[in-house]
């Protein structure tokens, strides 16, 4: 976590923030099937030179100027209250990808394929 991240937390907020947020549930009958946590990461695939990339400070960000045939996956993942774990969500830059593109790929078979012209996730794979 990044140490900014970590040095904004405080103990009684988090306490009273899932206080307020049991206390919700409580009250509309929500149950823990019904809640679902989203996470997603980028992956930047590409062609490069080599770059070294050397910094004094392990905490300052980084930013250098990439070329442009790099494309970005996303992939999501779903955890339910539960703890059910829905199958990973791969969005693929794109508007039209042909099945016999991913026949023999190493994608595991429950995996679920979506595209987008960004490969960024948005409103209508969201909802999907």
């Amino acid at each position: 976590m990044d140490v900014n991240r970590k040095i904004a937390h405080h103990y009684n907020d988090l306490q009273e923030w899932f206080q307020q947020y049991h206390d919700f549930k409580e009250k509309y009958g929500i149950l823990d099937t019904d809640c679902y946590n989203v996470d997603k990461t980028g992956f930047r695939i590409c062609i490069r030179c080599n770059q070294w990339v050397i910094t004094q400070h392990a905490t300052r960000p980084m930013y250098f100027a990439s070329s442009s045939n790099c494309e970005l996956v996303t992939v999501m993942e779903t955890v339910s209250g539960d703890g059910r774990v829905l199958p990973p969500f791969i969005i693929i830059p794109g508007s039209l990808h042909m099945e016999d593109w991913y026949l023999k790929t190493s994608i595991s078979d429950d995996s679920l394929l979506g595209g987008s012209e960004t490969g960024y996730t948005n409103d209508i794979l969201a909802i999907s």
